[in-house]
C-alpha cells in the first residue's frame, strides 16, 4: 500500500511537471504566433507606406499638371483643389518621423502660399518656383519611397527566415504539446487506476479482520492512524483511538511487560521489521482477544525511531482452539498415564496374588 502511495505521489509530482510544461510550452507557441503576426504586419506597413508615398506624389503630380493647364487662363482652381488634397491626404498618413514629416510639410506649406498667391495674380516667375519646388518635393518623396522599399527588401528577407523558423518552432511546439498532453493523460489513467486499487485495499482492510497501525514512538505507543475496521477489533471508533485511547492500554497487564520488552529488544538490534509473541489485549466492553501483531519499525535519517507499523490480527477463535487443543492433549496424556498407572498397580497385584497361591 505504502509502494503505491508512493507511486501516486510521483505520478502527481510527473502531472504536475508535465502541465507547468505544457503551460510554458503554450504559452511559446501564442509568442511565437504573435512574433509571425508581428513580421507580416510591419511587412504590410511597409507595403502600405510605398502605396502612401506613390499616391501623395499622384496627388502633387496632378497639381503640377493643373498649373501647367492654368498657365493659359489663369485660373489655378483645380490646382489649388488637388494641391489641398495633396495636403490633406499627406496630413491623414502619418508615415514619417516627425523631423521628416515637418520638413515635408513645411515644403507643401510654402508651395501651398505660392499657389494661393498665383490664384490672387498670376505670375510665370512665381509659377516656375512653385513647379520647382512641387518636382523638388517629387523627387524627395521618390527618394524616400525607394528607401523604403530598400529596407522593405532587407525586411522580407529577414521575415521570410524568421517566419520559416516561427513556423518551424510553432510546428514542433505544437508536436510536443500534443505528446505531453498524450502522456498526461496516460499518466492520469494509470493514476486512476492506482488510486481504484488503494481504495480497493482499503474497502478490504475496513471489511476485514487485519486492522492497519501506525504508531507514534513514545511511552504509550499513542496512534497517528489507524483504518476504520479497529472498531470491530477493539470496540473503539479511530476516531477515539485519534482523541484520547492509547494503544498500551489496551494490551493485557499479564502481557505488556512481555510486549515491551520484544519491542526494546528489535529496537536495540535495529531491526527493520519483526513479529510479536501472541498477546492478548482488553476490549471496549471488557472482552480479552487474542492478536497477532507483525511490526515494521520506521527511522528517520538519523537512524532514530519515529514510528511503528503493524498489521494487528484477530487470532482468538485459533488461540482459544490451541488452548483447548493443549488442554484436551495434556488431560488425555494425564489419562493415559492414570490408566498405565493402574495397569502397573493391577499387574503388581497379580503378582502377589501368584506368589502367594504358590506357597
Amino acid at each position: 500500500m505504502d509502494d503505491k502511495r508512493d507511486r501516486i505521489y510521483k505520478m502527481n509530482k510527473n502531472i504536475l511537471f508535465l502541465i507547468v510544461l505544457s503551460i510554458a510550452l503554450f504559452i511559446a507557441g501564442i509568442v511565437n504566433f504573435n512574433n509571425i503576426n508581428s513580421y507580416l504586419l510591419k511587412s504590410f506597413e511597409h507595403r502600405h507606406s510605398s502605396r502612401y508615398i506613390l499616391k501623395i506624389n499622384y496627388f502633387i503630380q496632378n497639381t503640377i499638371n493643373a498649373i501647367f493647364v492654368a498657365k493659359n487662363s489663369n485660373d489655378f482652381t483645380n490646382a489649388v483643389i488637388n494641391y489641398d488634397l495633396t495636403i490633406g491626404y499627406f496630413q491623414s498618413t502619418k508615415l514619417f518621423d516627425n523631423q521628416t514629416e515637418q520638413n515635408l510639410l513645411l515644403k507643401l506649406q510654402q508651395g501651398h502660399e505660392l499657389l494661393d498667391n498665383l490664384h490672387e495674380q498670376p505670375n510665370q516667375m512665381k509659377i516656375d518656383e512653385l513647379i520647382t519646388l512641387l518636382q523638388n518635393l517629387t523627387n524627395e518623396l521618390l527618394e524616400l519611397e525607394s528607401q523604403n522599399w530598400s529596407k522593405l527588401s532587407d525586411f522580407d528577407s529577414m521575415v521570410t527566415t524568421k517566419i520559416d523558423y516561427s513556423k518551424y518552432s510553432f510546428l514542433t511546439i505544437m508536436i510536443l504539446l500534443f505528446i505531453f498532453t498524450i502522456i498526461t493523460y496516460y499518466i492520469i489513467f494509470k493514476k486512476r487506476a492506482l488510486e481504484d486499487e488503494l481504495l480497493n485495499e482499503r474497502e478490504l482492510f475496513k471489511q476485514g479482520s487485519v486492522v492497519l497501525f501506525k504508531w507514534r514512538n513514545d511511552e504509550h505507543w499513542s496512534i497517528e492512524f489507524v483504518t476504520q475496521n479497529v472498531f470491530n477489533l477493539t470496540g473503539y471508533t479511530h476516531e477515539e483511538f485519534y482523541q484520547n485511547v492509547q494503544y498500551a492500554q489496551l494490551i493485557h497487564a499479564d502481557d505488556l511487560q512481555t510486549v515491551q520488552q520484544e519491542v526494546g529488544d528489535e529496537v536495540s538490534k535495529k531491526s527493520s521489521h519483526f513479529n510479536h509473541q501472541p498477546y492478548r489485549i482488553i476490549t471496549k466492553n471488557g472482552e480479552t482477544k487474542w492478536v497477532l501483531d507483525q511490526t515494521k519499525i520506521v527511522y528517520d535519517k538519523d537512524k532514530n525511531v519515529t514510528h511503528f507499523l503493524g498489521y494487528v490480527i484477530d487470532i482468538t477463535e485459533l488461540q482459544n482452539y490451541r488452548i483447548e487443543l493443549e488442554e484436551r492433549v495434556i488431560k488425555e496424556v494425564n489419562l493415559r498415564r492414570e490408566k498405565e498407572k493402574l495397569l502397573i498397580h493391577q499387574s503388581k497385584i497379580a503378582d502377589m496374588t501368584n506368589m502367594i497361591q504358590s506357597i
